[in-house]
């Protein structure tokens, strides 16, 4: 199993829920068509994607708590 490309496979999902404006489900699909992963490792993509976006409002307030010089 390959957790980086899985986890280069939910940063590029991730993106384009962010910057592209795409629905999680499109972008998993899109994302996921790049990469040759086993079920098990499909599985961690969508979990990683999911979680982040259910916990953005509270990843985003831990990460403004660090920024220095930077605005979210």
């Amino acid at each position: 199993m390959s957790r980086r490309l899985a986890r280069e496979a939910a940063f590029i999902a991730l993106f384009q829920v962010d910057i592209g404006k795409c629905r999680v489900q499109q972008a998993l699909r899109r994302s996921l068509e790049d990469y040759r992963l086993d079920a098990e490792e499909i599985l961690f993509v969508e979990e990683l994607v999911n979680n982040t976006v259910k916990n953005r409002e509270q990843l985003d307030e831990i990460i403004k708590k660090h920024l220095v010089k930077w605005e979210l």
